[in-house]
């Protein structure tokens, strides 16, 4: 039993070393940084691919036009 304890006395020191480590505002900084970097590309690439289909479908009005 006494090992038991001795383990999750350590185990909880770890974890709380941890979440200090990544809650440090240093890395809350670099993981917004990064989250709105993809939100940005992924709002770019529906913008083309609604861009490419806009001109697609402008291109068929006009071979069926001629």
């Amino acid at each position: 039993m006494k090992v038991n304890i001795k383990f999750i006395q350590v185990f909880y020191k770890f974890l709380v070393i941890l979440v200090r480590d990544i809650t440090s505002e240093e890395q809350i900084s670099a993981f917004f940084t990064i989250f709105h970097y993809n939100r940005w590309k992924e709002t770019e690439y529906k913008k083309k691919i609604v861009e490419e289909h806009r001109g697609q479908s402008n291109e068929n009005k006009n071979i069926v036009i001629t």
